[in-house]
């Protein structure tokens, strides 16, 4: 069985355009050494182990400096989110993603809930790659909660939505949530989709520069089993 965990950036122009769902898919038995390899990370630059937004790995603050990174300096920020996307790298973490431009698409849409499916239909045929199942696990979000839990419910029963739907078959039980000071995998998957969406502006500042030169430097690491760019221009 695969662990899938995701995360999401949401659409909220004109800061951020599209909307992007990725998330990391780990065999079940390769899980707890994933989660080790994290909290030896955790106790280098938190001092402990144990899970608590005291040693939280989020991704907005490692690059900006604040919450648990507050009072850091930029290069052992860098260093940090450079050690991340080396866990990430790992073959036995798999990346999925599923990433649409509203502003592209010539048809009524509800951002959210149309590339949530994108990314569940992109999570069954990652299964289905491997001949086996699955199971999501979310950051905690109450106002995805319901709607995420009914439409995988729906998918299951029926297809996917779009006129040649799929039939959602691997993806066992419902989607679980956890927040993520609970849980080093959804932290995982939030430096997945943060990274994926990381751009250097016009006029950036030297840190900004620095980072997206790091996470360009471990592209590689991004690299995903399945994806959707929607629409694909």
């Amino acid at each position: 069985m695969f662990l899938i965990y995701f995360d999401e950036v949401k659409h909220d122009p004109p800061a951020q355009e599209a909307q992007l769902f990725g998330g990391i898919a780990v065999k079940h038995t390769d899980a707890q050494d994933i989660e080790d390899q994290m909290n030896e990370l955790a106790e280098k630059y938190f001092g402990s182990k144990v899970l608590s937004k005291d040693t939280e790995f989020h991704a907005r603050d490692i690059a900006q400096g604040k919450g648990n990174c507050k009072g850091r300096g930029g290069e052992e920020r860098v260093e940090m989110l450079e050690g991340l996307l080396d866990i990430l790298g790992k073959s036995t973490v798999s990346k999925i993603y599923a990433r649409m431009t509203p502003s592209k698409v010539h048809f009524p849409t509800d951002p959210e809930r149309d590339t949530f499916m994108f990314f569940v239909e992109k999570a069954e045929a990652f299964l289905e790659s491997r001949s086996d199942i699955g199971m999501l696990f979310g950051d905690y979000d109450h106002k995805m909660i319901t709607p995420s839990i009914t439409n995988l419910s729906q998918y299951r029963i029926g297809t996917t939505s779009w006129a040649l739907g799929r039939k959602i078959e691997r993806l066992v039980d419902t989607v679980h949530f956890a927040h993520s000071h609970h849980s080093r995998l959804v932290q995982l998957a939030d430096i997945y989709v943060y990274c994926k969406q990381y751009a250097k502006p016009p006029s950036s500042s030297y840190w900004r520069t620095r980072f997206h030169d790091a996470i360009r430097g471990k592209s590689g690491s991004l690299w995903p089993s399945k994806y959707r760019d929607y629409p694909m221009y």
